[in-house]
């Protein structure tokens, strides 16, 4: 065999398009492409499938990635679409009756999508109004006035047991064990002692009483107990509702169910949340949230098939955990003397106050040290972040009645001979609030006095 003859002539090596054959100068003259490139086989059946007017008949495109088959579909649906009566929107809504099986609903075509957006906007606000309308002030006064009456009752009914004793000579006393009836002499409590000194008669007098008394205080304890037993009924049923919105968001959310003890944590932290021991927060997002947290931790525990304690208070745990950097930080600048806070000892002039920062749903204490220093003087009292500017209009007023308090007190028959100055050592922002003028009296009395104050304390105001 001739090897030569197995040569490629360099010329068909490749393969050159030549410009010239093209028969247009720029791409301007080109017409837009109609179709598709290729693919004639694909093309047609395509366009057969849709040009079968009947149901059931579905068209199932495939082919690699890139090959512009999305395109070409869209293309030649949008030029069958515009001959055709436009379809209706079907969509999915959710079945209360059956969660797992949604129900499918037919609407006038774009109507689906306005269904869609109108659901949005009222579940985000009811997410924004309920919540509020729980605290609002009406609603907040309607339980206050619930309970406000129930213990206007007690209080009657105590009222009109020491009234009725008062009459029989007695006095009571409500003590843990129970109501005690103490005979009185000249309007006080008479002692043991005179009460064996009586005679005899009076003695049996007394205890005539006594015995009236205690059958009419029995008639009345009935009555207490039944209120207590209606404000705790009235607890319970705002516990028990409680738990049912733990139960329907578990449902809703496919969440593990809770255990009674999970539950009863939910419920200790809602009243922590509010701050208050007899009262549950109706920051309802916030206990979702919890409620979501603790079932992640369940899920994450191979031995657990329900939500308990254990995991609730890992959830708030962790929640902490997330958000207490700052509170650590701060830690790390007192112990390693960044920030100067002495927590042993006594100190003249010096106190500790302590202002409540918030990083949103986490709050945690922030010391400070405060000092003051007293001369002779014309009795002027200076706040030095007044007079830096570092200090807020609420606080230069409580820092106002602070100093009114010092004249009222010692300068009623001779002017102060005095000049004080108090400070908030290593406070770089702005100071603001009243709730550091009781603190701040406190150094000034100290510095005043001479008398110490003890450095493992430190002062704040109510929330």
């Amino acid at each position: 065999m001739d090897i030569g003859s197995l040569e490629v002539p360099h010329g068909k090596l490749t393969k050159v398009c030549n410009p010239d054959d093209l028969g247009f100068e720029t791409t301007e003259q080109v017409p837009p492409l109609q179709g598709t490139i290729g693919q004639e086989r694909a093309v047609e059946a395509l366009e057969f499938g849709l040009g079968i007017d009947a149901p059931d008949f579905n068209v199932f495109v495939s082919g690699l990635v890139g090959t512009g088959r999305n395109a070409t579909l869209r293309a030649y649906l949008e030029r069958v679409a515009v001959k055709r009566e436009t379809p209706r929107d079907w969509g999915y809504v959710y079945n209360f009756q059956d969660p797992s099986r949604p129900m499918a609903i037919s609407l006038p075509c774009g109507m689906v999508q306005e269904l869609a957006k109108d659901i949005g906007e009222l579940v985000e606000s009811c997410q924004r109004d309920i919540p509020g309308a729980f605290e609002s002030e009406s609603y907040q006064h309607k339980i206050e006035e619930a309970m406000g009456d129930i213990q206007a009752k007690k209080t009657a009914l105590y009222s009109e047991l020491q009234e009725e004793a008062n009459k029989s000579g007695y006095t009571i006393d409500f003590t843990p064990a129970g109501i005690v009836t103490i005979p009185l002499k000249d309007g006080r409590q008479m002692s043991k002692e005179e009460y064996a000194a009586l005679p005899e008669e009076e003695r049996n007098q007394l205890k005539e009483k006594r015995d009236k008394l205690q059958h009419f205080i029995q008639h009345r304890i009935s009555d207490i107990r039944r209120l207590d037993k209606e404000a705790t009924q009235q607890a319970r049923e705002n516990m028990m509702k409680y738990a049912s919105f733990i139960a329907d968001r578990c449902n809703e959310s496919g969440l593990k169910s809770f255990h009674k003890t999970a539950v009863a944590r939910v419920i200790d932290h809602s009243s922590r949340l509010i701050e208050h021991q007899d009262k549950l927060t109706t920051r309802f997002i916030d206990v979702s949230d919890l409620i979501t947290e603790a079932n992640y931790w369940a899920e994450h525990d191979d031995k657990s098939p329900l939500v308990q304690d254990k995991h609730v208070q890992k959830a708030i745990e962790q929640r902490i955990y997330r958000s207490s950097l700052p509170e650590d930080k701060l830690h790390e600048f007192i112990q390693d003397g960044t920030i100067h806070i002495s927590t042993a000892g006594e100190s003249v002039g010096q106190v500790n106050g302590l202002a409540i920062l918030s990083l949103g749903d986490y709050l945690f204490g922030k010391p400070s040290r405060i000092t003051a220093r007293v001369s002779l003087g014309r009795g002027q009292v200076m706040n030095i972040e007044r007079e830096t500017q570092m200090s807020g209009p609420v606080h230069n007023k409580g820092f106002l009645i602070l100093t009114g308090y010092l004249t009222g007190k010692y300068g009623q028959d001779k002017p102060l001979s005095l000049s004080a100055s108090i400070g908030f050592e290593q406070t770089y922002d702005e100071v603001e609030g009243d709730s550091a003028s009781s603190t701040e009296l406190y150094a000034l009395l100290s510095t005043l006095s001479g008398l110490p104050i003890k450095q493992n304390i430190a002062v704040t105001g109510v929330r």
